[in-house]
């Protein structure tokens, strides 16, 4: 039995010992595709936008010296006067800022034919519409202020669009 348990031992050692070198390659081949081509090819198309946007902005900053006009800010030409200006906040609260409500402004008659258009599309009453610069948009089913060539304030298709006239009631 001697014999036996000798040969068992050997195949049991050389059994352990592929199991071990099957281990060790796919732990090397594990290591070998950790970086893998698509990374790498990743890194570099990186780094390549990255000088790629370097070299623009440097383009751009470059653009804007030469844009510089020289001699105004080394006041070297004889007919140029430099004014030094002091701003305070006294002095931009006497510059008047009020600016007029949109609402109180006069309308014009584009302003009166758009309100007129809407009164009508609301109330539906197409015997309104003779007279006005009101149309007929087929697609939105509404009826808005345009001239022949469409709406002015709204969008439609060609096709779709019945221009002010006689024919606008009709639809």
């Amino acid at each position: 039995m001697n014999f036996f348990g000798n040969k068992l031992n050997i195949l049991g050692l050389i059994l352990l010992g592929v199991i071990v070198l099957t281990l060790v390659s796919s732990y090397k081949e594990g290591l070998q595709d950790s970086v893998n081509e698509k990374e790498l090819e990743s890194k570099i198309k990186t780094e390549q936008q990255n000088d790629e946007s370097n070299d623009f902005i440097g383009d751009i900053i470059d653009g804007h010296k030469g844009k510089e006009i020289k001699g105004l800010q080394d006041n070297v030409d004889d007919d140029t006067t430099v004014v030094e200006t002091e701003v305070s906040e006294v002095k931009l609260k006497s510059i008047d800022t009020d600016v007029p409500n949109v609402n109180e402004l006069p309308k014009t008659e584009l302003d009166l034919a758009i309100e007129t258009c809407q009164a009508i599309d609301k109330s539906k009453k197409c015997a309104l519409l003779p007279g006005t610069h009101c149309g007929y948009c087929l697609d939105t089913n509404k009826i808005i202020a345009g001239n022949k060539e469409g709406p002015v304030v709204d969008v439609c298709s060609k096709k779709g669009w019945v221009p002010p006239g006689k024919e606008v009631a009709a639809q």
